[in-house]
């Protein structure tokens, strides 16, 4: 395998990963939105507050909503989300994630079939009609960005069923175990790591359990009332959790071992 190829593989599954976790808390984000103008509650407006400076933690787009100026945006986030959304100059954005994506795959574009290319073009479309609007609604960016996490779906989907188990595939896959396992820290260290209020913090373990496509899994599992215990437990140990921490890094591990190394 060309070291070209293989590095393009490599960061075309983190830029994948990348761009389906910030689409996944974006979306998240904006649905909490909804819930605070329906009912005007401070503990909704707090929650969103956590998940505004999460998504600026995690998408690394400083000052955002955590730096200078943060509080006036957490006030009127509508700006800085559309930023994080479309404008493809900030890096960490959507839109930037997006496109360094699509150039690491064109790098390799003999390797995708047809209707790989079809999505992304379906995302990028998606992505081009959410520019192109005068006003931002919360209605029409979840709408597309509900379109955009079943593109990238459908293209985690391809490259699993696809692919065959070799060297290209291994590589690719490490790239998306290595991003969904450090923007997971990412996560919980901006959400987590300070003590919050029980009605607050429930919230919070929600909408983090959503962003991660585990909250049906918990509510199966432990019929209760969420607790950081468990919500830790499932998100960090659960060896069978494919969006858990201890999940990549048992995947890591075996695509460490099958990989080549010099014996001698």
């Amino acid at each position: 395998l060309p070291s070209r190829t293989a590095e393009n593989l490599y960061w075309m599954g983190r830029y994948a990963e990348r761009a389906e976790m910030t689409a996944r808390l974006l979306r998240t984000i904006l649905q909490k939105m909804t819930e605070r103008d329906e009912i005007d509650d401070a503990v909704e407006t707090e929650c969103l507050h956590v998940l505004l400076r999460t998504l600026t933690s995690m998408t690394d787009t400083q000052p955002g909503f955590i730096g200078t100026g943060g509080a006036h945006r957490l006030r009127h986030p509508e700006p800085e989300l559309f930023k994080v959304l479309c404008d493809y100059k900030c890096g960490g954005s959507l839109s930037s994630t997006l496109q360094f994506m699509k150039q690491a795959a064109y790098r390799i574009r003999e390797r995708w079939s047809t209707d790989f290319w079809r999505v992304i073009d379906d995302t990028e479309e998606h992505l081009n009609t959410l520019r192109s609007v005068s006003q931002f609604t919360l209605i029409h960016a979840r709408d597309n960005l509900d379109q955009i996490v079943t593109d990238l779906v459908a293209l985690s989907g391809l490259s699993t069923e696809s692919m065959t188990r070799e060297l290209g595939w291994i590589l690719l896959d490490c790239g998306r175990r290595v991003e969904r396992a450090l923007l997971l820290i990412s996560q919980l260290r901006a959400a987590l790591t300070r003590m919050l209020e029980q009605p607050l913090e429930s919230l919070v373990l929600e909408a983090l359990l959503r962003g991660n496509e585990s909250l049906i899994t918990y509510r199966r599992r432990y019929h209760s009332y969420l607790q950081i215990q468990t919500v830790l437990d499932l998100l960090l140990m659960d060896d069978t959790n494919p969006r858990a921490l201890i999940y990549q890094i048992d995947r890591l591990q075996r695509h460490m071992s099958e990989l080549p190394y010099d014996r001698t």
